[in-house]
């Protein structure tokens, strides 16, 4: 094989392929292969190993001595040694004169990297600035990255999608400033930006995005998260059979076990839509009993699929919620310091989100209004689409306030005739009915049990009440649709539209 086709350390560094970079220059004992494998030990996330490739390095001067700087800088940020990191950014700017473009920028892409890690907005902008793009490329891709998480760190996701198209165009039109992992991640955020935000163009470039990415072993994470939020990307634009497909082969590649009930969860959210109600239930039940099976101490965002499980369990069984809800309290693992910058707020809403579902489903009613409203409110600051409908939807049933059923239409006004979308609808014509508007919330919970072929007893049990209080409940929906049976229920239901 000619030479010429063998890739070189930094391509192997370039290309994510972490563990061949590694074997390449293993007893190499250079400076440049010192910092190399520092570099890739600090894209695995292990910063212990990255001091310790740093420590056999002695003597630097210059642009070597500003690198090996740098990359010690973010592992002790990584390792939370934030008066050793501070120590070394306060001393840095003073090298900086006797520094080339080169030395300058890693010394700024180590402000950026505290920055993001700490919630620094401004900061971040500001490393963004002192990258110069002559130091090359791969700096480029670094300034342009930096731009479009400080945007995130602001809530502003339309301009946090528009850099990271920026991005992404620059990296593929370029291949010297090609970073495989940086590609991932910016796949990771335009596939979360296509998810939560409606726009065709944006979504059909995440799409080939993907197709795109030369993916790696060790960015195969990024490439689980990226497709299965093009699943929920491909749901809101009308391809509710892809949506299926995709969270249906991520069953068998979860990087970790607590991602399988976020995807059980994803496939309960897709079938209650579509209204196939007999393979939801054997989904939530599967999906519970996964989730009280496995342990919860991972430093990701597993953690998630809990809540958005929550949700939907509470449709049909508020004690199961309840205890799922008891899982997730106790879970004591904190998120990573890079998970938990950037999702600490969309967890926080999502947190509000379950718990208020959940206790409205109990019958305290104020308080868990009082959590929905706060979810709803981040969410319009976040700049989403579906989320805020779904919750606007839900005050409106919660209140019978019309003016939470006209915020839900509008919000998504612009969706496709997706199975979201309908979903939704179908529950705008139901809070429009007015036979089922006069329904109380817990009588609407219970016409939706009935129509779902649910007993007097599985009704009490589901919303932890006495069967006596459940028959009454069920004598009085019947009344109110002026029906004799629960057959004849689910017939108006559906013939209304307000049963899919």
């Amino acid at each position: 094989m000619s030479s010429e086709l063998v890739p070189s350390p930094d391509d192997l560094f370039r290309a994510a392929r972490y563990t061949e970079c590694l074997s390449a220059t293993e007893g190499d004992d250079s400076h440049e292969a010192h910092l190399l494998r520092a570099r890739v030990y600090l894209q695995m996330d292990r910063a212990e190993d990255a001091l310790t490739e740093l420590s056999g390095i002695s003597a630097l001067e210059g642009d070597l001595a500003a690198t090996a700087g740098a990359l010690r800088c973010r592992a002790l940020n990584m390792l939370r040694s934030w008066d050793a990191t501070d120590a070394w950014l306060s001393t840095a700017a003073s090298s900086c004169g006797a520094l080339s473009a080169v030395g300058r920028s890693e010394i700024a892409i180590a402000r950026g990297f505290v920055a993001m890690h700490r919630g620094r907005t401004d900061a971040i902008y500001e490393a963004a600035e002192m990258i110069e793009v002559d130091a090359g490329p791969w700096y480029a891709s670094w300034k342009l990255h930096l731009i479009a998480w400080a945007a995130a760190s602001h809530d502003d996701y339309v301009e946090h999608g528009r850099r990271l198209e920026q991005l992404a165009r620059f990296m593929l039109e370029n291949p010297a400033a090609l970073d495989v992992m940086l590609l991932a991640r910016c796949a990771g955020g335009l596939a979360f930006v296509a998810r939560e935000m409606f726009s065709i163009p944006r979504f059909e470039f995440a799409v080939r995005l993907e197709e795109q990415i030369p993916w790696t072993r060790e960015t195969r994470e990024f490439r689980f998260q990226v497709k299965r939020a093009l699943a929920w990307a491909h749901a809101l634009h009308g391809s509710a059979r892809t949506a299926h497909r995709l969270i249906f082969e991520l069953i068998d590649q979860v990087p970790s076990p607590g991602w399988r009930p976020l995807l059980y969860s994803d496939q309960a959210h897709f079938v209650r839509a579509t209204g196939c109600d007999e393979i939801l239930e054997p989904l939530l039940e599967r999906a519970i009993e996964y989730s009280k099976e496995i342990s919860w101490d991972s430093e990701g965002e597993e953690r998630a699929g809990l809540l958005s499980l929550i949700v939907v369990a509470t449709g049909s069984n508020v004690a199961a919620a309840r205890s799922l809800m008891t899982i997730y309290d106790s879970i004591t693992t904190k998120l990573s310091q890079k998970l938990a910058i950037a999702h600490n707020r969309h967890l926080r809403a999502a947190e509000d989100h379950a718990r208020g579902t959940v206790l409205v489903g109990e019958g305290n009613e104020r308080e868990g209004g009082h959590l929905l409203k706060e979810a709803y409110d981040a969410n319009v600051r976040f700049g989403f689409s579906w989320r805020p409908a779904f919750i606007a939807l839900q005050l409106h049933m919660l209140t019978r306030d019309d003016a939470w059923l006209r915020i839900a239409e509008e919000a998504i006004a612009e969706f496709p005739e997706s199975a979201i979308g309908r979903e939704i609808r179908r529950r705008a014509r139901g809070s429009a009915d007015p036979r089922l508007a006069s329904l109380s919330p817990a009588q609407r919970r219970v016409f939706e049990l009935i129509c779902h072929g649910k007993s007097n007893k599985e009704i009490a049990s589901a919303l932890k009440i006495s069967v006596n209080t459940a028959r009454n409940h069920v004598a009085a929906v019947l009344t109110r649709f002026g029906v004799q049976s629960r057959a004849q229920l689910a017939a108006v239901a559906r013939e209304s539209g307000l049963l899919t």
